[in-house]
């Protein structure tokens, strides 16, 4: 059978007072978009899969890297969709390398993937910011859309995060779903039946002066959230009723943690919430 595969390298550097691009290599269906919106201080980019959804056997690739003191703002046009699978023993595998370097910041944020039944899906991440850099980094799923009825019986995910600050590894977490993943979800220790997921750290040697601040601005959010610190890193999990309500407060605690709140809170508001 036909297989996807995509491939996108995004690289930043400073001009001045501006982060602006440095280098772009796409290929297969991974698309990157730039919106028009001048230069200043943040660069944003906008991640596209021209296949619509991605099925067991895809391959997807994608790398960010920004120079030293850049600042840069990395989404998706939309959510990723994980269709049934042919095969579940050749799940679809996503990773994703980060870079940050000196004094740089990153802001990653992609919209939700949506696990569909059947879906098989293996996704990694690792980050590696420098000692003096900053990063904010979320993502969410959605496991089957309940407002349309529909409901998730066998499927399996994994997901494996590597984070490591000033080169030394400071955060590793690993989420596995495999079988009847509606009755794995339903049980109090995992999300109490919540359907709807969500991780954001915020990487930095700042972290432990945040919490506090960080820890109002959770309260507040509509989603059932909390944070915890393990310096550098600063974790969120969230459960949500529904994908608005986790959009808005991932948009809340995003921008609370990031150096230019007000560009967060425009760039997410349009691109998740229109």
């Amino acid at each position: 059978m036909q297989r996807s595969e995509g491939t996108a390298r995004i690289a930043f550097k400073t001009r001045g007072d501006a982060t602006v691009l440095d280098d772009l290599y796409q290929a297969g269906s991974a698309k990157v978009r730039f919106p028009r919106e001048g230069l200043g201080p943040v660069k944003d980019a906008v991640l596209i899969n021209t296949t619509g959804g991605i099925a067991d056997g895809d391959r997807f690739t994608v790398t960010v890297a920004c120079g030293p003191g850049t600042q840069a703002l990395v989404t998706s046009q939309a959510a990723e969709r994980v269709y049934k699978a042919v095969d579940r023993d050749n799940p679809a595998a996503l990773s994703t390398r980060l870079l940050v370097a000196a004094d740089a910041t990153l802001m990653w944020l992609p919209q939700e993937t949506m696990l569909f039944d059947g879906g098989a899906v293996r996704r990694t991440l690792d980050l590696d910011v420098a000692e003096t850099g900053s990063t904010v980094m979320a993502e969410s799923y959605v496991i089957g859309r309940t407002a349309m009825g529909e409901r998730v019986g066998v499927a399996r995910l994994f997901d494996r995060w590597t984070v490591r600050h000033g080169g030394k590894l400071v955060f590793a977490d690993s989420l596995k779903l495999d079988g009847d993943i509606t009755t794995l979800l339903a049980e109090p220790v995992v999300t109490g039946g919540a359907t709807v997921f969500a991780t954001l750290l915020y990487v930095g040697t700042d972290a432990p002066h945040r919490l506090d601040a960080l820890r109002d601005v959770v309260a507040g959010v509509p989603a059932n959230a909390a944070c915890s610190l393990r310096a550098p890193v600063l974790a969120v999990r969230m459960i949500a009723a529904d994908v608005i309500q986790l959009h808005r407060s991932l948009i809340a605690v995003a921008a609370h943690l990031s150096p230019c709140p007000d560009h967060v809170a425009a760039r997410l508001g349009r691109q998740w919430l229109c």
